[in-house]
């Protein structure tokens, strides 16, 4: 359970991603407290370690 929800949580790392790249859209109000929603929702995971590899780090 906790691997499906990790792989969502990068889906939706990569769409933010996106969105900041791209020109920002003005947001409606209902798209606004959608996000808020999905942002509460997404769990703190702090088993995850805190520093990359230097491999995923972009160092050379």
């Amino acid at each position: 359970m906790r691997d499906s929800r990790l792989r969502r949580s990068k889906v939706q790392v990569a769409a933010i991603l996106q969105q900041l790249e791209s020109p920002p859209a003005p947001l409606s109000e209902a798209e606004q407290l959608e996000i808020r929603a999905r942002l509460n929702e997404v769990p703190v995971a702090p088993q995850l370690p805190l520093c990359l590899p230097k491999n995923e780090a972009g160092q050379s």
